[in-house]
């Protein structure tokens, strides 16, 4: 299951990261650069930075988790 959400901020990542170079092209013509920042699709692509934090986080605690189990796991062995 969690995995799923690890799947949904890579896609939020890979879709709305790509969108802010959109940005770059209302840049070249300020007027409409004013006009842009009024949009819902700013809000959107603006929030992608979200995706970035939430996708390393949810990466590195399950990495965590695969650790502790591989060392809680390998203690156990005899040998």
């Amino acid at each position: 299951m969690l995995d799923f959400f690890r799947v949904l901020f890579l896609i939020w990542i890979l879709a709305f990261g790509t969108c802010q170079f959109t940005m770059s092209g209302s840049a070249y013509n300020p007027w409409t650069l004013q006009d842009y920042f009024k949009t819902v699709a700013f809000s959107i692509v603006y929030s992608a930075n979200l995706g970035f934090d939430e996708f390393f986080m949810l990466s590195s605690f399950f990495a965590y988790v695969r650790i502790t189990n591989y060392f809680k796991y390998s203690s156990k062995v005899p040998g």
